[in-house]
């Protein structure tokens, strides 16, 4: 089953949670559509499995996002379609 993506509105900055697994301390988040890139900021990883980060979402366009995840040492992970930008 596909869990519902993460979401919020144009014009917004939110701060979702971001569950998963080997996320190292310093690792980087973005949001990807096509060739817009949303870079997270104020990213902090709990015990190698929880990111928390702030995406800012003046001027982003409506879609589905890849959250693209990529630890210091090079590994990297996408989700596919796991965060909505949504105009209201």
């Amino acid at each position: 089953t596909k869990c519902e993506p993460l979401s919020g509105k144009i014009g917004e900055t939110v701060s979702p949670t971001i569950n998963g697994s080997n996320f190292d301390s310093g690792a980087g988040v973005k949001l990807v559509l096509g060739a817009t890139e949303i870079v997270g900021s104020n990213v902090v990883v709990s015990h190698g499995d929880t990111i928390e980060v702030d995406f800012n979402l003046i001027g982003a366009a409506q879609g589905l996002y890849d959250i693209v995840i990529t630890n210091p040492g090079g590994g990297s992970g996408r989700q596919e379609q796991g965060f909505e930008v949504k105009s209201t």
